[in-house]
């Protein structure tokens, strides 16, 4: 799963937020009012569908211990028992023992995937091909249609890598929320893809699945 944010008065505040089983996507995105129940009650409304007969749905974030856990926790409260977990004073996940109509017996697990590299640089590591994506994280307007954002908007891109973005949108309108949930999107299966990747190492060399750790 992974979570996008905007930063408006200074405060960051989540607008979006996407999961992948490896097969199908979820995306929760909020009003033009930022409503963060709303968009945290439809995103684990969603989540829900994910269970299958397990009694139990793991969660990875890329970095739930230091910003995803922290929107998280509070919003979980309404939905169960919430028991976080650390290591050498760090959060590396926490269990929401569901307590809603029909998933009374059901428990999902937010685990920090624990790898401390950026995702960026995982992706080249583990040879992704569907390898991290670029946004305008400093452009805050989620309702924004328009022209393609300036080049100060973005971040972690150079100016060759604009230019041929830039072209790529000539003549066609940019949506903020379509771009922010494919952005999110891809970011999700990378990570997914990473963490396979990484099982079958982990498994092949010690016979330790992640999951279960």
């Amino acid at each position: 799963m992974d979570i996008e944010t905007v930063k408006i008065d200074n405060k960051i505040t989540p607008y979006l937020i996407c999961a992948y089983n490896g097969t199908d996507y979820i995306s929760s995105y909020a009003d033009k009012s930022l409503n963060q129940t709303a968009l945290f009650t439809t995103f684990i409304n969603q989540l829900l569908i994910f269970f299958t007969s397990s009694k139990t749905l793991t969660v990875y974030a890329h970095n739930l211990s230091k910003f995803d856990g922290i929107f998280l926790f509070n919003q979980l409260l309404e939905f169960g028992i919430v028991k976080p977990r650390y290591h050498n004073q760090k959060l590396i996940l926490f269990k929401v023992k569901l307590t809603i109509p029909g998933f009374k017996n059901k428990t999902i697990i937010f685990k920090d995937s624990m790898l401390p590299l950026s995702l960026r640089i995982l992706c080249a590591a583990f040879s992704i091909e569907s390898s991290k994506g670029y946004f305008p994280f400093n452009l805050n307007n989620i309702l924004y249609k328009g022209v393609f954002p300036k080049f100060e908007y973005w971040t972690g891109i150079s100016l060759s890598e604009y230019g041929l973005l830039l072209k790529e949108y000539t003549g066609v309108e940019w949506n903020f929320k379509n771009e922010a949930i494919k952005y999110c999107k891809l970011d999700c299966q990378s990570l997914h893809e990473i963490l396979t990747k990484f099982n079958e190492l982990i498994f092949n060399n010690f016979k330790i699945n992640i999951k279960y750790v």
